[in-house]
């Protein structure tokens, strides 16, 4: 029954996200991720699986691939909000065709911008309160706009309380110290 209700409360959140302009914002994402250049390429694919809220495995020309949302960082799983957030991505993207503008490709994963449908998933994320942005990525305000804008508004995880409110890079460094001290 709990599930039940999260899940509720996660599709409840997403359908009253701050109004849409999809595809003026669309345009201007894709003008800015998605152009075509000699080190970018775009690959279409069908999600499989949701990892956690910013990472996707993807099955593209018969390829297995994991790909890594560019510029969010979701909480871990294990972490406050975590499933929420997996459970959001998994609510907007799984089993969906979708197009993925790679930003970086390495042996391991892909990290890429994910399109659907006219929506910039990356973005969808951070608006509504499931991500925050990575500080070190500066190449659109946009997404800093969205986020100050879920927290001004205390969507998602933003509405939980200020201690709760832990980015994920700075959780891995705490739970670690906690789970050494188990031992």
């Amino acid at each position: 029954m709990k599930k039940i209700i999260q899940l509720l409360v996660i599709t409840a959140l997403i359908t009253t996200a701050i109004p849409c302009q999809a595809s003026k914002e669309y345009k201007s994402f894709k003008a800015i991720f998605a152009k075509p250049s000699s080190n970018r390429k775009l690959i279409v694919g069908k999600v499989k699986q949701i990892i956690d809220g910013d990472t996707i495995n993807v099955i593209s020309k018969g390829k297995f691939i994991t790909v890594r949302l560019a510029a969010i960082d979701a909480p871990e799983n294990k972490q406050i909000f975590g499933r929420e957030s997996r459970n959001t991505l998994r609510a907007l993207i799984k089993n969906r065709i979708v197009n993925l503008s790679i930003v970086n490709d390495n042996n391991r994963r892909i990290v890429a911008h994910i399109f659907y449908k006219g929506r910039h998933i990356n973005a969808e994320m951070v608006r509504n309160g499931f991500a925050w942005v990575y500080s070190s990525f500066k190449r659109n305000g946009k997404l800093f706009a969205y986020q100050r804008t879920a927290k001004k508004y205390r969507k998602g995880l933003w509405g939980l309380p200020k201690k709760h409110i832990i980015k994920p890079s700075q959780w891995k460094i705490l739970y670690q110290k906690k789970r050494l001290k188990t031992y």
